[in-house]
């Protein structure tokens, strides 16, 4: 660049950004340049400097002088192409998106861009109509009206004046009639996208509503719009019209361009089809939604309701903000979008961040004073992993994002096609998060009218958040704060939890702009309020009590010598009182001190379930050892690992004769060592799904302790002991009664294992108190409601072992307020740590299965990866502190440390257990359970808690229980497959895949449904997961039954170009874009004679969901369809419509019965098969017997006379024709495709 190129280039540079000087020495981002600017800055130099800047040039030359040199020579000489005059254009991509959300959802407030304007002053009408009139005509996007042919959309401009309407409004009426005008549909085919409306309030106040639909204008049209309106009322005003210059290009020109730039990415162009290709790699993998602090789960099918929230930032961290731009030669939006990531990985949505922006798309700079859709959306992926420094984190989000701006020109429309995301009605695709800066908006005004922007409602919602800010400066050009406008979904979110969340982000930017060196993990996005509400008040659940220095033997000692004579334990008719029980076991304790037990040794237990059972573990703990219970049932194997592992001293397999030794209580002079409350009681192997069993080490000093709580909170009783020993429930059950003055009742193993027989036990025996896992609980309620067991007063049932679930017969069973339900909640290595009581009333239970609080002396601690505490509402892993820690591992030090981790809330020394569970805070301090951190399952991008589908499919009445899994079908893909026990008889599975799909998305229906006679529980009668067995072919893939879906799965195929389509292929998942879905539709209308809602393809994409939407009396009747009511009679009974050829569809009821409609698709031959086909579908209406039926035989004249002669030969029932239409040829039957326009042969049946 010679010199007079460079001044000419700091000229322009000066006016873009709208400084005076420019001097070689400043940057572009030191000068306060943005993304906005940089497009338009390029866009100018390659029209008037006739050289090539890329955004990315703008940003990486230190200097004018460097950027100078940066620049090339410009391809002026290639055509940017013009739209013929008259012709009837595509749709650009965005109008494409638009026009199809809006079939799909219909007119509303969410397409319009309003315009609103406070006018004060002496207003000319007339000459403001003018005006909108000269606006219109200038700027033909306005102008324009959109058709449809063959399922494609185009467009057309036309001459047609603008809808002006005056309004006389009170002022205390204004703003609900501006919220009704701004939610006026537009009929996009019969009216252009503008309308106007002038409120009078007073002689001289008005406000004027400029009301456009998007798929005209973006953003930035409306500064246009304000300034064009004001040259053309000033001049009209004068009695003159506006003298501007011809705009240099129209709108359609763009449109022109883009349906060339769509072309080439297809393949006419190997370069731009490559570009699309690379960055749809580039997103490749992305999270298709982000997890955040939903108030609500997501609907279905999204409203797009929103609202919004203001803050601001004030002048000071504006300045240091704006520091940190310059420093790292990026924007002030770049500023913001790395501190948007940072909150929503804080907040839980992982360190993979998809968002999204609205970017400039007048790239040409002989666009840029034309109205019109050019905003286009780009995807800015932002990477947090790592736990980088903030100012590292804002140079990876300048690299993507100037990476993003390079391919500014690839509409999102193609970008989505080409990246494939799994398809949801619930969500925006790609991102669901918005960052957008200020709009770069001229300042309003009206000649000799003080004119002021007016605030309009509703602010309709397309993202769950859109965070939207606007710089301010003082007059001396300093920074001046900036303003935060946060739009949120309100079906997701309560405007305290948005709030909160504008609030963290400005958190967020106070903390980078004090040290942007700092690491973005010790962000901390909490209060001080919030932190010890999170680590402290909620902990506080129930007063702190002092553990007393005692071992468990001295409890039962001193039970004993209180109650010696109630019973302690009992199994059928063998009863021992608390003093025989603590005899017997003093005596077996001397005789395993005699054998070398004593304090940190251990002794197996594998004795079947007795109560001699119970009588050798109090043994083992008198006489200081840990007792390892080993279930006879277990496979050698893994008998013979436990064995080996914890090397038992002695291992117990019957019942051992010592009643010639000494009943006293032992002291520590009787055994081998000192006891103390540190020494382990207990050793429990956890499950072997992880990997090599892990035996628990569990200290007496953490059982007193929860034997401490449970005596403030249980009432002593009849306590049934269901739980296998293996299963660390069973020391609850074992301890508590025989500690407490209660009775442990053991029932025999095959009543444990009826659940019948369970139930008929506990009323024999008159149990009050039990702990089961959810399945057997679950089952014991049906039992009891089936077969009429009266049940004994049940005072206290505990769930606990497996995630509850609240089903409505469970509730139904709690109804007695005397009943209660406790969900206990706590891993082997902590024993009990969270509870929760439920109200006595199943009715007034919560919609969720709370886990609860943390129980008195333990503390629950809700973690992110760099061991923070996360908002209530984020999900985190849950760690658990406190008294009744284990000790860890036997013989395992690597996993204890991995495990038990040092606890930076508490004092030196002090430890947490990592549990490998999810969970959550609710906003009143109660724990919600919702998975486990090895265990997330994710189809088709999308994250999936198994239980929300159990939970769907438990409210059918045809399921008793069922259980949901993820899986893998073939290498890398998974789907999701039912297990389900029936209330009585088979279940239907169309059914329940409908039942389903009413309630959840599409990717989350089950692929399979298994039914099994029972659930296979594991010894600890916990669902055994893992003998689930694995669906047959018959039970997944399915052809096409009907003709209907025969026709549905071609339609699939022909639309996206595959060869083989079975009924449940999803039309996304087989490549299907929404920009396409109108083409399916209109095969549809033409072959089956109905056009279901787009939202339909949605909500049912695979072929079996159309079919069924399509079934009698679902589907919507063609255009002119026949009417053949009037054939017959009332007394012929019921009407069988058969549709034979090109799909036709029939309205209005049938005499004597429904009508019932058999589209079958036209074929171009007609074969023996086809005819076979259609005649099976007729018998399905019922059988044929001379005046019992009508037929109505709708299609081509050839056809039709086949199938009546069919009829006639096999019934003897005599076919004429009452009208022929049409009679094409077998080969003309392909062109009736447009099934609206061809008329239809009815036929009516007689005796002969």
């Amino acid at each position: 660049m010679g010199d007079s190129a460079r001044r000419a280039l700091r000229e322009l540079l000066a006016e873009v950004l709208g400084v005076a000087t420019v001097r070689g020495e400043d940057s572009f981002p030191g000068l306060g340049g943005d993304s906005l600017k940089a497009v338009r800055l390029a866009g100018r130099a390659r029209a008037e400097l006739g050289v090539t800047l890329s955004v990315r040039d703008l940003y990486d030359a230190p200097d004018v002088d460097a950027l100078a040199a940066l620049a090339v020579p410009a391809d002026t000489a290639a055509p940017r192409g013009t739209a013929p005059d008259g012709a009837r254009l595509p749709l650009t991509s965005a109008q494409q998106g638009l026009r199809f959300l809006e079939r799909l959802e219909g007119p509303g407030a969410s397409f319009n861009l309003p315009l609103a304007l406070r006018l004060r002053g002496p207003l000319d009408r007339e000459a403001l109509r003018a005006a909108v009139d000269d606006v219109a005509a200038r700027q033909e996007a306005l102008r324009t009206v959109q058709g449809e042919t063959g399922g494609v959309s185009g467009q057309r401009v036309v001459d047609a004046g603008v809808a002006f309407q005056v309004e006389r409004v009170a002022e205390e009426e204004l703003e609900a009639r501006l919220a009704a005008l701004t939610t006026y549909g537009f009929d996009l085919a019969a009216e252009i996208p503008l309308r106007v409306w002038l409120l009078e309030l007073g002689p001289d106040d008005h406000l004027l509503l400029l009301l456009t639909h998007r798929i005209a204008v973006d953003e930035a049209s409306l500064g246009l719009l304000a300034r064009d309106l004001d040259t053309a009322y000033a001049a009209r005003s004068r009695g003159g019209a506006p003298d501007w210059a011809e705009l240099p290009a129209r709108f359609t020109d763009f449109a022109h361009r883009q349906s060339r730039f769509a072309a080439a990415a297809g393949c006419a162009d190997p370069a731009v089809a490559a570009r699309l290709k690379a960055r749809a790699e580039l997103l490749a993998g992305m999270p298709d939604e982000l997890a955040l602090p939903y108030d609500r789960p997501r609907p279905a099918v999204a409203t797009h309701r929103g609202e919004e929230v203001g803050l601001r930032l004030d002048a000071q961290t504006h300045r240091r903000l704006a520091e940190v731009a310059r420093a790292a030669r990026s924007s002030m939006f770049m500023v913001v979008q790395a501190a948007v990531a940072v909150l929503l990985n804080r907040l839980g949505a992982g360190e993979d961040i998809p968002l999204g922006t609205r970017a400039e798309g007048r790239t040409d700079a002989d666009l840029h004073d034309v109205v019109g859709p050019f905003a286009n959306l780009l995807v800015l992926r932002t990477d947090v992993s790592g736990d980088p420094t903030f100012a590292e984190l804002l140079g990876r989000v300048r690299e993507t994002g100037l990476d993003a701006y390079a391919d500014l020109d690839i509409p999102f429309g193609l970008l989505v096609g080409a990246v494939n995301p799994a398809r949801s009605l619930a969500r925006h695709p790609l991102f669901q998060v918005l960052v957008t800066a200020g709009t770069d908006r001229a300042p309003a005004s009206l000649a000799g009218v003080d004119a002021q922007p007016h605030g309009t409602a509703p602010h309709p919602a397309r993202h769950d958040l859109a965070f939207a800010f606007a710089e301010r400066f003082g007059e001396d050009g300093a920074p001046g704060g900036i303003e935060l406008t946060l739009t949120y979904r309100t079906d997701l979110f309560d405007r305290a939890t948005a709030r909160t969340v504008g609030e963290r982000l400005l958190r967020v930017l106070a903390a980078v702009a004090a040290d942007p060196t700092g690491k973005v993990g010790g962000i901390d996005v909490l209060d001080p309020a919030e932190r010890h509400r999170l680590l402290v008040e909620w902990n506080r659940n129930s007063p702190p009590f002092e553990v007393p220095r005692r071992t468990l033997p001295d409890l039962l000692e001193a039970q004993a010598g209180r109650t010696p004579d109630l019973p302690a334990v009992q199994m059928g008719d063998t009863v021992l009182t608390y003093a025989q029980l603590n005899a017997r076991a003093n005596q077996l304790a001397r005789y395993l001190v005699g054998h070398g037990v004593g304090p940190e040794s251990v002794v197996a237990l594998m004795m079947e379930r007795s109560v001699d059972v119970i009588v050798a573990l109090w043994a083992t703990l008198k006489a200081g050892g840990a007792y390892l219970p080993v279930d006879p049932s277990y496979p050698a194997d893994r008998i013979a690992f436990m064995q080996s592992d914890a090397a038992p001293v002695l291992t117990l397999t019957e019942p051992v004769d010592a009643g010639h030794l000494p009943a006293t209580d032992l002291t520590d002079a009787d055994r081998l060592a000192p006891l103390r409350p540190e020494h382990p009681v207990y050793v429990i192997y956890t499950s072997g799904s992880t990997g090599r069993p892990k035996a628990v080490v569990m200290p007496g000093a953490s059982l007193v302790s929860l034997l401490t709580w449970y005596e403030t909170t249980l009432t002593p009783g009849r306590m049934a002991q269901f739980s296998s020993l293996s299963f660390d429930t069973s020391a609850f059950e074992v301890l508590f009664a025989t500690t407490s003055g209660g009775a442990l009742v053991v029932p025999p193993e095959e009543v444990r294992r009826d659940v019948d027989l369970f139930a008929r036990w506990l009323a024999d025996h008159d149990v009050h108190d039990m702990n089961l896992p959810n399945l057997v609980l679950d089952a014991l309620c049906e039992s009891a409601e089936r077969t009429g067991v009266r049940l004994p007063e049940l005072r206290m049932i505990a769930q606990g072992g497996e995630a509850l679930t609240l089903s409505p017969r469970l509730k139904a069973f709690f109804e007695p307020e005397r009943r209660r339900l406790d969900n206990y909640y706590g891993p082997t290595e902590t024993h009990l740590a969270i509870a929760h009581s439920f109200p006595a009333r199943g009715a007034d239970w919560p919609a969720e299965a709370l886990l609860g609080r943390p129980i008195g002396n333990m503390r629950g601690y809700v973690l992110d990866g760099r061991l923070q505490p996360v908002p209530a509402g984020v999900v985190g892993e849950l760690y658990l502190a406190g008294e009744q820690l284990s000790r860890g591992y036997l013989n395992r030090p690597s996993a204890t440390a991995a495990r038990f981790v040092a606890n930076p809330f508490d004092g030196p020394g002090s430890r947490m257990y990592r549990t490998g569970d999810l969970v959550r805070w609710t906003g009143d301090g109660h724990l919600v359970f919702l998975g486990r951190v090895d265990h997330q399952v994710k189809i088709r991008g999308f994250r999936i808690e198994l239980g929300e589908i159990e939970t769907v499919l438990r409210s059918h009445p045809a399921v008793a229980q069922v259980a949901v899994l993820a899986v893998e079908d073939r290498p890398g893909a998974k789907r999701l497959v039912a297990y389900v026990v029936s209330e009585s008889g088979p279940v239907d599975q169309a059914a329940l895949r409908a039942h389903v799909a009413e309630a959840l998305p599409d990717y989350m229906v089950p692929w399979a449904f298994v039914q099994l006679d029972r659930m296979p529980l594991n010894p600890n009668r916990k669902l055994d997961r893992g003998a689930l067995p694995k669906p047959g072919r018959a039970a997944a893939g399915r052809a096409p039954r009907t003709p209907v879906e025969r026709a549905l799965c071609g339609i699939f195929a022909q639309v996206l170009a595959v060869p083989e389509v079975g009924i449940d292929d999803s039309y996304f998942d087989l490549g299907g874009t929404s920009l396409r879905a109108g083409e399916v539709t209109a095969l549809i209308r033409a072959e089956l004679g109905a056009e279901p809602p787009l939202r339909v393809l949605f909500e049912r994409p695979t072929p079996a969901g159309l079919a069924e939407h399509l079934a009698p009396g679902a589907g919507h009747p063609a255009p002119g369809a026949a009417d053949l009511a009037d054939h017959g009679s009332a007394d012929r009974g019921t009407a069988a419509r058969v549709v034979a050829g090109s799909a036709s569809a029939f309205s209005g009821g049938s005499p004597g019965g429904p009508a019932r409609r058999r589209p079958v698709p036209p074929r171009p031959e007609m074969r023996t098969a086809v005819l076979g086909e259609i005649f099976s579908e007729l018998l399905e209406c019922g059988p044929v017997s001379g005046e019992d039926n009508f037929f109505a035989l709708g299609g081509h004249s050839l056809l039709a006379t086949r199938l009546a002669n069919r009829i006639r030969d096999e019934f003897g029932v005599e076919v004429s024709l009452k009208s022929l239409f049409d009679s094409p040829t077998p080969e003309g039957i392909a062109a009736l495709l447009d099934g609206g326009r061809a008329a239809r042969p009815a036929l009516r049946a007689r005796p002969r």
